[in-house]
């Protein structure tokens, strides 16, 4: 695997991510279930990253290249996704909570099963994605917000 083309930036304390977890994922572009939470991999070349279940809550994905990785089951709560490529990207499971998809390319990415409560996904490009069994309350898509799945 190549390394990312991208400087990803070191962040405080604040941001709660691993230091460690960033440095093996800076080299790999692996990180099964590591803490990258508030990590920024803004415009970062990340495709075919394996993310599995790792924890990026908050973080800031913004413009980064994230085609064919593996997010299965990753918790992606509040992350910042906007302009993401995400193509064939694989995130079964994943807590999309709140997150940013604005203008997200999500062409043929796997989102089956995934919580998309509250996310952002209004101008994103779903072509061909699987959404099967997703989440859906608050959750504001292209055709309009889908609160098919809010408690009554």
């Amino acid at each position: 695997m190549t390394a990312l083309a991208v400087p990803i930036a070191i962040g405080s304390p604040a941001n709660g991510f691993d230091k460690m977890d960033l440095q093996k994922f800076k080299l790999t572009k692996a990180c099964e279930r590591c803490n990258l939470s508030g990590a920024n991999l803004r415009e970062a070349e990340l495709s075919e990253a394996i993310l599995v279940y790792a924890n990026l809550i908050d973080a800031e994905l913004g413009g980064a290249n994230l085609s064919f990785a593996s997010l299965r089951g990753s918790d992606l709560a509040f992350a910042n996704m906007r302009q993401t490529n995400l193509g064939v990207a694989n995130l079964r499971g994943a807590n999309l909570y709140y997150a940013d998809l604005r203008r997200a390319n999500l062409h043929k990415a796997n989102l089956s099963g995934a919580n998309l409560y509250g996310a952002n996904l209004s101008s994103a490009n779903l072509k061909d994605a699987t959404l099967e069994g997703a989440l859906f309350c608050k959750t504001k898509m292209p055709w309009g917000e889908d609160h098919s799945d809010c408690a009554e």
